[in-house]
Parts: structure tokens; sequence; C-alpha cells
């Protein structure tokens, strides 16, 4: 892709995260998107179809990076655990804290259920699970809703350090 492209695609993405910290998505209109990010309505319909679409893609691209990390801190055919997968994941949602504080803390509740799912996915693969079979399929669900729940708490109201949080889930699956 273009370098232009890229850098023009970046300075709407920011502009709608900058706007994002102050109100809704429904409530974000296109000319204030190109205002801040300092293009034309033109460019930015060349690039996205509306502010959802813009939107969509940085959920997207978000958790298609969490899972290439993920896979790489966690591969299938490692003797990784699922406790290191979890701080890979905390690390990740760390360093990306502002965007997954808007995410977690917006309306739109299928982007943390699409998140959900993908990890569900992720980890049957690497553990080798039968999706079929209800007790595999329950254990990893249980335990990415856990951890997507708890980092979503520690998001929303953040009581403890990053390497506390990290001891306390790995103490929870420990438990599991």
């Amino acid at each position: 892709m273009d370098r232009r492209i890229r850098k023009t695609q970046h300075a709407i993405k920011q502009a709608l995260i900058a706007q994002l910290k102050t109100q809704p998505l429904a409530k974000i209109r296109v000319a204030t998107i190109i205002a801040q990010a300092d293009i034309s309505r033109s460019t930015f319909y060349l690039h996205y179809d509306d502010i959802y679409d813009c939107y969509n893609q940085i959920v997207s691209e978000t958790i298609a990076t969490l899972l290439q990390e993920l896979t790489q801190t966690y591969p299938a055919d490692s003797t990784a655990s699922f406790s290191e997968l979890a701080t890979a994941c905390i690390r990740y949602v760390v360093a990306h804290r502002e965007l997954f504080e808007l995410i977690t803390q917006s309306s739109d509740h299928q982007t943390i259920d699409r998140l959900k799912a993908k990890l569900v996915e992720k980890v049957l693969a690497f553990e080798h699970l039968d999706r079929q079979n209800p007790q595999d399929y329950y254990d990893v669900v249980c335990s990415v809703n856990g951890i997507i729940g708890v980092l979503t708490d520690w998001l929303t109201h953040g009581r403890i350090s990053q390497s506390e949080l990290t001891t306390v889930v790995t103490n929870i699956i420990e438990r599991i």
C-alpha cells in the first residue's frame, strides 16, 4: 500500500479515535473527522463507506493484530500454557489501552463478542480441543469470558497495576 494512503488512513483513524473519547460513535459526523484529519470529504469516502466502516476497520485491525501477536506467543505446536496466552493478551491490551478502553466502554457489545469468539476459536485450536465436546468448549468459553471480563473491569476501574493484574489472572487460571 502506498505510503500516502497509509498516512491518510492513519490520520482518519486517529481523528475518529479522538472523537470517540468525547462522544459515542452514533453522534460523530464525517465533517468533524475530515476537519480534524485535514482531508476532503471525497478523500474520506475514497477510503471508507462511512464512520461505522472506519470504526469497524479499526476494531478488525486491532483484533487481527492481537490474534497475530498471540499466535507468536502461543503457537499451536508449543508447550506454552493458557497462562502465557493470558499474559500476552494483557500486555497487548495495556500497550493499546486507549483503544481497548474505547472499545470496551462503547455500547457496541458486538465488538467484544467478536473478540471473545475469535479468542475461543484460537484457544481451542492451540490446545487441540474438540469444539464439539461440550466440556472442552465451555471450559475455554469460561476462561476467555473471564479474562475479557477481568480486563474490561480493569480498563474501566484500573485499581491495580499491570503486574498485579497479570498475577491475579494467572492465579485464577491455575485454579480452574
